[in-house]
């Protein structure tokens, strides 16, 4: 035991400093079942058991049965649903007896729905084991037409044929049962022994190809389309084009050539076509569709390029259009009617994207090689962004001048470097800033603009924004604020706010920080304890325990009449049978 937490605890510890993947220290692992589950310590379950029956509880099985079923334990599978289904009985037999309080027997009556859902996860996973030991069970009827659906994502011909031959002796029907049906899942998985033994031994009413074709266009399964192309005859003309557009979409170019060639590149137009390829930016799919179609577009197509960073796709799609324009046409406000209009250019809608994503290196080009321009929104996305850079060179080439609504924006989105660039430049426009921005930048935790306008301006942030700063989360904000901005004569009191705040939003790392330097006079308020009680905070309860313990309010009597969450409530009892803890009545 003491090697495990050893262990657990320092992999949580060093995971956390990766960032990469969620761990649990030990004493989080020994309090919850699915975890137990989910790592295959049967032991544990068993120990778990027998504390949860002295406190009077019932695990919740469902996502213990799920993990076990994910780690492929059919003996840590058998065991919780023999005691699932014990306490269920135990529970039917007690209920008239009992106080409504009493969570051992207030257990959770799974529908139907959540137990198909287990056997569904098993199929879907290739667990043919458990599913013999589902099927063993007398009291279950299952669902198996979805199981089968699911059984193909794990393309476990054995497992479909187990389950077919189970649906076949119950005799429902399958589109009574599921939304997807066997082919449509078997074109997307891309199986195509599968797809044979459907195609041989199933009904071909549930058969349709076009939802095939989607299906394996979707998964980029050019061998499918290749099998269904052989097995059935040609799609029309007005389905097979919609295909091609999904293939462009799904940016599957050699999907999109089989296609194309199964009508002739001479069928195929459309002008949404440009528009799709803009947005995925594949730039040969692009000019592979300029040579061999007729295809056009609008604006749209250039504009979506620049709004989505594609700087390839916006010199080819310039390019296209003054190859197809002469110079001359290309001036005008509107050009002459041409034979193959392939691109309409685009509006100002470009360059303000472009600065929205702050991509200076589209705008450049745009300006070198455009006449559009832009709007003043272009403006005002450089304040959002927070782009000196940006800023600097817009109000150098164009009209527009630094408003109220900009300069908010900056506050509110906490853009610090810019906000000290305009007040350089232009201090008068700190006076256009708007106490609900200010309040806007709290929000948003941005500790360095506020602390920057108390400092060097005349404006002041009051309490309830400096409150709403630290309930973000923001550590800087609470250190901030205890160091420069508490009232000095108060400070005890601000600290217990602050803690009282922390506990209610679940701000452990604040916590931590507060208990690490104002250990002397730290505590948390019986309302705080009853709201993360209340609300499930589980991380906040478990925090608490282990730092202060059991508060002294939290009485024999009180415990049973808090309104509270079952997995909250679970994780007390559990501390207090551990620990010997005898309450005060």
């Amino acid at each position: 035991m003491l090697l495990s937490r050893l262990i657990f605890d320092n992999v949580h510890i060093l995971q956390s400093q990766i960032g990469r993947r969620q761990t649990y220290r030990w004493y989080q692992m020994i309090d919850s079942p699915h975890l137990l589950a989910g790592n295959g310590y049967l032991n544990q379950l068993i120990q778990f058991e027998d504390l949860y029956k002295a406190c009077c509880l019932v695990p919740d099985f469902y996502p213990a049965i799920s993990n076990a079923i994910t780690v492929d334990r059919l003996d840590i599978v058998e065991y919780l649903w023999q005691i699932m289904t014990s306490m269920q009985h135990q529970q039917q037999l007690n209920s008239n007896n009992v106080n409504n309080n009493n969570y051992y027997y207030n257990s959770y009556n799974y529908h139907k729905f959540e137990i198909d859902v287990l056997f569904f996860r098993a199929s879907r996973l290739g667990r043919f084991d458990i599913i013999k030991y589902f099927c063993s069970l007398a009291d279950e009827k299952w669902s198996f037409y979805t199981a089968m659906v699911e059984s193909i994502f794990s393309e476990n011909l054995e497992l479909l044929k187990y389950l077919a031959g189970k649906f076949e002796l119950i005799g429902a029907k399958p589109y009574l049962e599921a939304k997807n049906n066997i082919f449509d899942t078997a074109a997307f998985v891309g199986n195509i022994g599968i797809i044979q033994w459907i195609d041989e031994n199933w009904s071909i009413r549930e058969k349709c190809y076009r939802t095939m074709y989607r299906k394996a266009v979707v998964a980029g399964h050019l061998h499918v389309l290749e099998y269904l192309v052989i097995q059935c005859s040609q799609l029309g003309l007005s389905s097979t084009r919609d295909l091609i557009l999904l293939a462009i979409r799904k940016d599957r170019f050699d999907i999109f050539k089989l296609l194309v060639s199964s009508i002739g590149k001479n069928h195929f137009y459309s002008l949404k076509a440009i528009v799709e390829v803009s947005e995925n930016g594949n730039l040969d799919l692009l000019k592979w569709i300029n040579n061999n179609t007729t295809c056009t577009t609008d604006t749209s197509a250039l504009d979506l390029a620049a709004k989505l960073g594609r700087l390839d796709i916006v010199r080819y799609l310039h390019l296209i259009e003054l190859k197809e324009r002469p110079f001359t046409q290309w001036i005008l406000p509107r050009p002459m009617v041409i034979s193959k209009q392939w691109s309409e250019g685009c509006t100002n809608h470009a360059f303000d994207s472009a600065i929205k994503i702050e991509r200076l290196d589209i705008v450049n080009w745009l300006i070198a090689n455009r006449s559009e321009g832009f709007s003043y929104k272009s403006l005002e996305y450089a304040a959002y962004n927070g782009s000196v850079e940006l800023m600097k060179m817009l109000l150098r080439i164009t009209t527009f001048e630094v408003t109220e609504a900009v300069m908010n924006l900056a506050v509110r989105n906490g853009r610090l470097e810019l906000l000290k660039w305009l007040f350089e430049n232009d201090n008068n426009s700190l006076k256009s800033i708007l106490q609900e921005s200010i309040d806007s930048a709290a929000n948003n935790g941005s500790v360095d603009v506020i602390s920057w306008l108390n400092d060097n301006t005349t404006l002041r942030n009051s309490q309830a924004t400096i409150w709403k700063c630290m309930m973000t989360g923001k550590l800087e904000a609470v250190q901030w604020w205890l160091k420069k901005a508490a009232p000095e004569d108060d400070v005890p009191e601000c600290i217990r706010g602050v803690i009282q705040t922390a506990a209610r939003f679940g701000h452990i790392h604040i916590l931590d920080w507060l208990f690490s330097n104002y250990q002397s006079i730290f505590s948390i308020d019986q309302e705080e304890f009853e709201h993360t009680m209340e609300i499930g905070d589980e991380r906040t309860l478990r925090w608490i325990l282990n730092k202060i313990g059991v508060p002294k309010y939290v009485t024999s009597i009180n415990l049973e009449k808090y309104n509270t969450s079952r997995k909250t409530i679970i994780i007390l009892k559990l501390f207090i049978k551990r620990n010997n803890i005898n309450l005060l009545k």
